[in-house]
């Protein structure tokens, strides 16, 4: 007796296939940490600070890549950073355990110096004081709406942090006044969705993280970022408006679904140049 297949039946199984397909190989690329590199120019960058190196880390969420960390360290220690900076969301608020994060900050303050901003996962978990002040004994800097200058010689530049604030208009406010004009400021924050607050506040380079990449990536575009919806403007890569530019972590860790397709995590690594009067 021979056994039909239907349509129906039919589509089904290629849909199942496909689906497979798509599962398999998009989360290939969660089993290697991918370094991303820019290189940021800018008159404002002193020749002190010419080839001066920052790896950023973003969106942990409590992930553990090895051992005590040992293959992201391994990652971040290959790039011999000048500075290593976080850019939110250490944790997820859904398991409030920072263990993994403060292994991390402590063997990458071997490393070089570490600062830190918090995320929105960070500031919502009432354990966060423990959090914060667990990074600060392990040696790592907290940037809570401050400047932190960097001095090469007789030469700086001016590192600043936002502090996590939930659904505000102007983000970039509490360090507007900060801003010197005259010295290349870095800021570190934690929502891409702000630009335009970044750009009105003359910032030279903001790092930032939030979107996990869009968690789903497909054709160099990201799916679904929080506070951008589907199909995200801000996802990754980096931006230019006016005299400033943000450079978007995909991160390391996931969130909302515990899966990234065709979406790895990544370090990113940004090199300073001195702009040459010609």
């Amino acid at each position: 007796m021979k056994t039909q297949i239907t349509l129906a039946q039919l589509s089904t199984t290629i849909a199942v296939l496909v689906s497979s397909g798509i599962l398999i190989t998009g989360s290939l690329p969660n089993f290697k940490i991918t370094s991303t590199q820019y290189e940021v120019e800018s008159s404002k960058i002193p020749l002190s600070f010419d080839g001066y190196k920052i790896v950023q880390v973003s969106d942990l969420h409590n992930a553990s890549f090895g051992k005590n960390q040992r293959k992201l360290i391994s990652s971040i220690k290959a790039e011999d950073p000048d500075l290593i900076v976080f850019t939110g969301d250490m944790v997820g608020s859904w398991i409030p355990d920072y263990q993994n994060a403060l292994i991390l900050i402590r063997e990458a303050i071997k490393i070089a110096p570490v600062l830190v901003v918090d995320g929105n996962h960070d500031a919502r978990l009432k354990t966060y004081p423990i959090q914060k002040q667990a990074m600060i004994d392990a040696g790592a800097i907290i940037l809570e709406d401050e400047s932190y200058p960097i001095t090469i010689i007789d030469s700086s530049i001016q590192i600043l942090g936002l502090k996590e604030r939930f659904k505000v208009k102007d983000r970039a406010s509490p360090i507007k006044d900060l801003v010197d004009s005259d010295t290349f400021s870095l800021l570190l924050a934690h929502h891409p969705e702000n630009f335009l607050d970044y750009v009105q506040a003359k910032v030279d380079l903001v790092l930032v993280g939030h979107t996990h990449g869009g968690q789903f990536r497909f054709f160099d575009q990201g799916i679904y970022s929080p506070d951008q919806g589907l199909f995200p403007k801000y996802s990754d890569h980096l931006i230019t408006q006016d005299s400033t530019s943000m450079i978007i972590s995909r991160g390391l860790g996931e969130s909302v679904l515990p899966l990234r397709l065709y979406n790895g995590p990544e370090l990113v690594i940004i090199t300073l140049r001195a702009k040459k009067n010609p």
